[in-house]
């Protein structure tokens, strides 16, 4: 039998749960400290870079999207290769 798509969606390594956990400390620790009721932008570019030598993938950025919009967020990722790579969360 194949194998489901959204089985491999769900699927992490070790480093990545320690990764998109690290994250969303990241993520949370900024909001408490920086949000004002508008929306608000984060640089993950730098997060990673800075963090984990630019080793992510889209499916930790999905799994923190998800993690957002289940929390009542709305959530705007922007990949681009010249800017950076930002979430935005009203």
């Amino acid at each position: 039998m194949a194998v489901k798509k959204a089985s491999l969606m769900v699927t992490f390594t070790k480093e990545e749960k320690r990764i998109i956990n690290q994250m969303e400390r990241f993520i949370d620790t900024d909001l408490s400290k920086n949000y004002i009721g508008d929306t608000h932008g984060l640089d993950l570019t730098f997060f990673f870079f800075t963090f984990f030598s630019d080793n992510y993938s889209e499916k930790i950025i999905q799994e923190i999207k998800r993690r957002y919009e289940k929390a009542g967020w709305i959530v705007n990722v922007e990949r681009d290769d010249y800017k950076g790579d930002r979430i935005e969360l009203s």
